[in-house]
């Protein structure tokens, strides 16, 4: 009996160069930023535009960013940066085809199941500078580069304090409780606490070609024309980009949390507790791990051993639809396991002000974007991982066995209800309105340099 050949795993620090640097890093550091939509009018133009950024050095890889243990987010004195990323239909705009063999998976061909932007919005730019101004002239293209501007949202600095630490609109600390790619760029396992392997996820689940937490190689799809010679199909070392633009109903929010003040001195609050932490990034749930340094955003606590009915962090929480930690298992062990395998790298950031987005849609009734965030999420598996987080826990309206709710920051239903639990009983809150709009999303492919390479060529 023939048995099949055993795949090579690939050395990830070997591929660190191949990398695009948004896989290591969001660039907070860089406190001004833009994101830019396009479409290609032109492809040849277009393709000469990409050359003379590839040959810039404008977008970096992983091994560029350096391995600054103190803070893994600092850009190794780069003050400018630029991410490169392509829709299904942006691609084939550049003159790409998909192999036969190894087709684009479904979910990045069809799109977003709901508030997708228009088939003609090709290119994804995000432009990272570390102080205002227009930057370089290659990322802020003319009309002659073959790329006609759909939309441009600019990015907030106010929302990036020292070292940084971001917030959100609403006040909340972001970015907490990252998942950390195993082997890149990661901070000492006792620099991060006992159960730092709790987020220690494989590099598969967001970099195409790498081991996964199955234990497989990251599918890769494959083009036309592209040189196996090169080291694997054309997609290795990229990965996918989950795109929303979100409003945030700011004073709507803020009145409806002057109006629910806390039941006790010292208590969270409503919306503390509808959100699952602290303003300050401080988990509502007691951590019983001594941590080495007083972050209090540090996130040494499982659900199922320390809140397994919800009477810390309720069970509807935004934090705990978003990451059910060790509560999909039957212990923890096979909890955490589950919960590895949807978990997302978030790299969007809070943008303010009216946006460039004339010819594209927005909500019946809602004047357009204002304040909000530019969400974005890599992940190596669409389906398996935003898309399930998405439909089955944040807007699952009996997600942790409740009764018809939803997730706080989502945009529908119109009115929904939220439940902290306690003892004797619990409170159910109804009638409460949504505080985001959706504005627009889309899924976009992010290649290596190797591939944007071989995109660039005449």
């Amino acid at each position: 009996m023939n048995t099949p050949p055993r795949q090579t795993v690939p050395d990830l620090q070997a591929h660190a160069g191949d990398i695009q640097a948004i896989l290591g890093s969001g660039f907070m550091p860089l406190r001004h930023g833009a994101y830019r939509l396009y479409q290609v009018t032109d492809r040849g133009a277009a393709r000469r535009w990409l050359r003379a950024v590839v040959d810039s050095g404008l977008v970096k890889a992983v091994s560029q960013l350096g391995r600054d243990d103190a803070n893994l987010d600092r850009p190794h004195h780069h003050d400018e940066i630029a991410m490169l990323a392509f829709s299904h239909a942006g691609l084939a705009a550049l003159g790409l085809v998909a192999s036969g063999d190894f087709p684009f998976p479904t979910p990045f061909v069809r799109g977003p199941r709901a508030g997708r932007w228009p088939d003609d919005v090709h290119v994804l730019l995000a432009h990272y500078q570390d102080r205002a101004g227009t930057g370089h002239p290659l990322l802020n293209p003319e009309a002659s580069s073959g790329l006609a501007l759909r939309q441009e949202v600019l990015t907030c600095p106010s929302y990036i304090g020292p070292g940084g630490r971001s917030t959100e609109p609403f006040g909340f600390r972001d970015g907490v409780a990252q998942p950390q790619i195993d082997g890149l760029r990661r901070r000492p396992r006792e620099a991060s606490g006992p159960l730092a392997g709790d987020h220690l996820v494989a590099p598969g689940e967001f970099i195409l070609g790498h081991r996964n937490e199955y234990g497989e190689l990251a599918y890769c799809p494959d083009v036309a024309g592209w040189n196996p010679d090169g080291g694997g199909r054309f997609a290795m070392n990229g990965s996918y980009l989950a795109v929303q633009q979100i409003v945030q109903h700011v004073q709507r929010f803020r009145d409806f949390e002057a109006a629910q003040p806390p039941t006790r001195p010292g208590a969270p609050t409503l919306t503390e507790q509808m959100v699952g932490r602290h303003k300050d990034g401080k988990p509502l749930v007691a951590c019983p791990v001594p941590h080495a340094h007083d972050d209090p955003a540090h996130d040494h606590f499982r659900y199922r051993v320390e809140d397994f009915d919800g009477l810390q962090c309720p069970r509807g929480a935004h934090v705990r639809r978003a990451n059910p930690r060790d509560m999909l298992g039957w212990d923890v062990e096979s909890g955490i396991a589950t919960a590895k395998l949807h978990r997302l790298l978030r790299r969007g950031r809070v943008y303010a002000g009216p946006s460039n987005a004339a010819d594209l849609p927005t909500p019946e009734g809602d004047p357009g974007p204002a304040e909000g965030l530019f969400f974005m999420a890599l992940n190596a598996d669409l389906e398996r991982q935003f898309e399930l987080v998405e439909s089955r826990w944040l807007v699952n309206r009996r997600f942790a066995d409740l009764a018809d709710e939803d997730d706080f920051a989502g945009s529908k239903p119109k009115v929904r209800a939220f439940t902290a639990q306690g003892l004797p009983t619990g409170q159910r809150h109804d009638g409460l309105s949504p505080f985001t709009t959706l504005v627009g999303t889309g899924y976009f492919f992010v290649p290596s340099l190797r591939a944007l390479d071989f995109m660039a060529r005449d």
